[in-house]
């Protein structure tokens, strides 16, 4: 997609051709929907010439590509907005809130002074976001899939950020449902127990990863529904 604004091409999915090659080649530094491709062959995208991006690179030739790595971050209605960097029509120090985020990441922000305006994700880095407290409501089986299936891209060596002796052991959970009768009448701590398993669990994944974006189990899981 051409964003002529910021003045460079957005991935919006990947879904074959060269880019579907070079992700199955390089599992490590995929390219993602919400990537920005900046230059072209020696050409810098520059606002309101984006299209010189695009015409490039549908050139028969070899085409060198430099891309930025789209957000990461989850944005969600009712957060405090801040340009940092002025685009488009929205200049730095501007403040609103986010009223909507359809299924495509995009969110309509209200700015003061300014009024409702649909922001695409490719332009969050150039705001801030407020950090508000979330709750993500899993259940044991998901968590253990999610552990499976980690553990096999871990052990593949597909996962460099992680390390399997630094991430504590998962929890197990109960074979014919006693401990769990005993833990509702209030005779055994196996709930408690295996809740904060959980939460050390997940807690020594996370604190290997700068970021959800950097592993994509991770971003998959945890992103919005």
């Amino acid at each position: 997609e051409v964003q002529q604004t910021v003045g460079c091409l957005v991935v919006k999915e990947v879904i074959g051709g060269l880019a579907a090659q070079w992700n199955e080649q390089h599992p490590d530094v995929q390219i993602r929907p919400g990537d920005r491709i900046v230059r072209v062959n020696g050409i810098d995208g520059m606002p309101k010439e984006a299209h010189r991006l695009n015409e490039e690179c549908k050139k028969r030739e070899v085409i060198k590509l430099t891309m930025r790595r789209g957000t990461s971050r989850v944005v969600m209605p009712g957060l405090r907005v801040t340009v940092k960097k002025a685009f488009g029509q929205l200049r730095e120090g501007q403040e609103g809130d986010v009223v909507r985020v359809d299924d495509d990441g995009d969110s309509l922000v209200k700015i003061v002074g300014h009024g409702q305006q649909w922001v695409g994700r490719e332009n969050y880095d150039c705001l801030s976001f407020q950090d508000v407290e979330g709750f993500y409501l899993k259940r044991y089986e998901d968590l253990r899939a999610f552990h499976l299936e980690l553990s096999r891209k871990v052990k593949s060596g597909k996962c460099p950020s992680l390390s399997p002796s630094l991430v504590p052991a998962f929890p197990a959970d109960e074979t014919i449902g006693i401990r769990r009768f005993l833990s509702a009448m209030s005779m055994s701590s196996f709930l408690q127990e295996r809740e904060a398993g959980l939460q050390k669990w997940l807690h020594g994944v996370l604190s290997q990863v700068p970021s959800l974006d950097s592993e994509p189990l991770l971003l998959q899981f945890f992103g919005p529904e």
